[in-house]
């Protein structure tokens, strides 16, 4: 689970980025100015920050500029239309993204999603002994939370019961059909190919995004 400091003045703001960031699956700091973010961002592993730019005790550039010695965390700002100087100057000082209240929550999240996806993938977070990262796929063992390019997956309960994890160390090689977890092994390779001839994938069409390189794939006799 994807930790995500909130910092700003304004009560009724944080509570509603809150409730948009709980629904996704995300757990919630909260900091009512820069000082308070410092602290929690001192003490908490957060994975991203949303960071006003004017409050009082000390605003979000200061907090951000010092936050940059010790911490490469992504920090989106928060800003009025008003604020373009401050947008430039919280960009060049290290700030990765911006939006410009009032937001639009579909925008916000997307924001947030490609933040996370790119800190990730670049080796920024810590990666928890009970966490498995493949490419874009993200699986929380402990928490049974699987995010794929950020989006969270709902896991089916035979999913959430099968662990992938002790098979981690074979993920570059082949796994034998017999070592598949209870449950698995049903999706007999025979099967996987009854199924490709019944139903072959669409015909590409110019100007299609590429496919993701895929996770597993089958080999005959052999096994995944």
């Amino acid at each position: 689970m994807y930790t995500i400091l909130v910092v700003d003045d304004e009560k009724d703001i944080v509570s509603a980025l809150e409730i948009y960031l709980k629904a996704e699956g995300y757990r919630v700091l909260t900091a009512y100015n820069g000082r308070e973010a410092l602290s929690v961002a001192a003490r908490e592993d957060v994975h991203l920050i949303l960071m006003d730019i004017m409050m009082p005790v000390m605003d979000g550039l200061t907090a951000m500029a010092q936050l940059r010695q010790t911490n490469n965390v992504p920090v989106i700002l928060l800003t009025a239309k008003s604020e373009d100087t401050d947008k430039v100057l919280g960009l060049n000082v290290g700030a990765d993204d911006y939006i410009t209240k009032p937001f639009n929550p579909v925008e916000m999240l997307a924001r947030v999603r490609s933040q996370l996806r790119r800190y990730l993938q670049l080796g920024g977070g810590q990666v928890q002994p009970s966490t498995l990262v493949i490419g874009g796929i993200r699986l929380d063992d402990n928490a049974k939370i699987v995010t794929v390019d950020g989006d969270t997956v709902s896991l089916t309960p035979q999913g959430v019961r099968h662990s992938p994890l002790p098979h981690a160390e074979r993920r570059h090689g082949v796994l034998p059909q017999r070592d598949l977890p209870p449950g698995v092994g049903r999706y007999a390779p025979q099967r996987l190919r009854r199924y490709r001839r019944a139903h072959p994938p669409p015909a590409g069409k110019a100007g299609d995004r590429p496919l993701r390189p895929p996770v597993y794939q089958g080999r005959v006799g052999q096994g995944l």
